[in-house]
C-alpha cells in the first residue's frame, strides 16, 4: 500500500512539473507583456503630453507673431512719414502714439492710417494738422467705401485744388456723402469729378460742394465721371468768358 501511494505521488508531482513548466513560460511571457504596454502608455502620455505643451505653445505665440508682424509693417509705413514731414523725433512719436490710438475708435489698422499721414505729408498738409486730417480721411474712406491711400489723397488734393481749411473740406466730403446717398451717383465717382474741374470751378466763384452737385447731375444720368468733367470744364471755361461775350451769349 505504502509503495503504491509512493507510486502515485511521484506520478503526481512529476505531472505538476510538466504542466507548471509551460505555465511558468506563459505567465512570464504575459508579465513581460503587461510590462511592455505599461511602458508603451508612459511613453505614449509623455508624447502626448509633449504635443499638448506645443500646441498651448504655439497658441500662446501665434499673437505675439501676429502683433509682431503688425508693429513691423506700422513701422515701414511711418517711415514713409518721416520721409515727406519735418518735424523733431517727441513730435513724431507723439504722431506714432495718436495714430495707434485711432485704431480703437476707426475701422483701420496703423498702417494704414499711417498711409494716410504720408500722403497728408507729401501733399503739404501742415504737421499739426496730420492727426486730425488722418482721422477725418479716415472716416471718409469708411463712409465712401475707398481705401486709406485714396481717401486721404483724394482730401489732400481737394485741400489743395479748392484751397480749403480742413473743416471746409469736410463740408464738403459730407456734400458727397449726401448727393451719394440720394441720387444715382457714387462718392468715388463724384470725387472724381471734384478733382478734374474743381479748380476750373473755383475760377468761375462755385463751391466745392456746387461743383459736387453739378457732378452728380449728370452722373446720375449715366455720364462716365471722365466725360462729366470734361463737359463741366468746357461749360465752366465757356461760362467765365460771359463778360466778354456778345449780349445773347449773357
Amino acid at each position: 500500500m505504502l509503495t503504491g501511494a509512493l507510486f502515485r505521488l511521484q506520478v503526481l508531482m512529476e505531472l505538476a512539473d510538466r504542466v507548471s513548466g509551460p505555465a511558468g513560460a506563459v505567465a512570464a511571457r504575459i508579465q513581460a507583456i503587461e510590462s511592455a504596454t505599461l511602458r508603451a502608455g508612459a511613453a505614449l502620455e509623455r508624447l502626448q503630453t509633449a504635443a499638448s505643451l506645443t500646441a498651448a505653445g504655439a497658441a500662446l505665440a501665434a499673437p505675439l507673431v501676429l502683433a509682431a508682424g503688425a508693429a513691423m509693417r506700422f513701422e515701414d509705413a511711418f517711415a514713409d512719414v518721416r520721409k515727406v514731414v519735418d518735424a523733431p523725433l517727441p513730435a513724431l512719436q507723439a504722431l506714432q502714439r495718436e495714430l495707434l490710438a485711432l485704431t480703437r475708435a476707426i475701422p483701420m489698422s496703423a498702417a494704414e492710417l499711417t498711409q494716410i499721414a504720408a500722403a497728408a505729408g507729401q501733399a503739404g498738409i501742415p504737421f499739426g494738422e496730420l492727426a486730425r486730417f488722418t482721422r477725418d480721411a479716415a472716416r471718409v474712406g469708411v463712409a465712401f467705401g475707398i481705401t486709406a491711400g485714396e481717401a486721404g489723397d483724394a482730401l489732400a488734393k481737394l485741400r489743395n485744388i479748392l484751397e480749403l481749411t480742413q473743416p471746409q473740406v469736410m463740408q464738403v466730403a459730407d456734400a458727397v456723402n449726401y448727393l451719394s446717398n440720394n441720387m444715382a451717383a457714387t462718392a468715388p465717382e463724384i470725387l472724381e469729378v471734384l478733382r478734374r474741374v474743381g479748380g476750373t470751378g473755383k475760377l468761375l466763384g462755385l463751391t466745392g460742394q456746387q461743383v459736387a452737385a453739378f457732378g452728380a447731375s449728370l452722373l446720375a444720368l449715366g455720364t462716365a465721371p471722365q466725360v462729366a468733367a470734361t463737359g463741366l470744364n468746357a461749360l465752366f471755361q465757356r461760362l467765365a468768358t460771359a463778360p466778354a461775350q456778345p449780349k445773347a451769349f449773357q
